[in-house]
């Protein structure tokens, strides 16, 4: 899944005290009315909101595993009033990407697997949490019958840096980004 050809998804570009204006064009399922109603297949939504605040900031999808799939990219909010000077700005999304479909890592996860403890190397035992003074914190989560990890957690193929393994950043000497 890719939101216009690319993982991750465009950068959107606001300013501070304007309106963002998104438009987005589904070619599959909608949103699963978190906020709003599903966008049906082949609609279009705009989404409209007031910017009352700078930053950089991530959006992502929020349907089944869209986001663990790669629907997900960064927002950039320019100030009102632009404090520094820099000669311009990279911006960098850091994500984490397993070749593993999602929906089989989160089942792998609900059957109460420990196979991501164990590839991940994070382990958990009652030992451990004596010996880190956790102990209560250890029995309240196996009483919850919580698991050590979620679908955030798991051993990951690879970490990316917008969209790629590897990244280069070219500056001139004297520049600041």
């Amino acid at each position: 899944m890719v939101i216009n050809g690319g993982i991750p998804g465009p950068t959107l570009y606001f300013k501070e005290g304007g309106v963002a204006r998104i438009h987005v064009h589904n070619r599959m399922d909608g949103v699963p009315y978190i906020s709003f109603q599903p966008i049906k297949p082949g609609a279009t939504f705009t989404y409209e909101f007031p910017i009352r605040q700078s930053g950089t900031y991530w959006y992502h999808s929020h349907t089944e595993l869209q986001e663990q799939s790669g629907i997900y990219g960064s927002i950039v909010i320019e100030p009102r009033e632009h404090r520094f000077h820099t000669d311009g700005d990279y911006v960098v999304l850091l994500s984490d990407w397993t070749n593993e479909n999602p929906h089989e890592v989160l089942r792998t996860l609900k059957r109460g697997s420990e196979w991501y403890v164990i590839e991940k190397g994070s382990g958990q035992s009652i030992v451990g949490a004596a010996r880190l003074g956790m102990l209560g914190a250890y029995f309240n989560r196996e009483l919850l019958r919580m698991p050590a990890m979620d679908i955030s957690d798991i051993a990951y193929d690879r970490f990316l840096a917008n969209g790629k393994v590897e990244s280069t950043l070219h500056t001139e000497p004297g520049e600041t980004r």
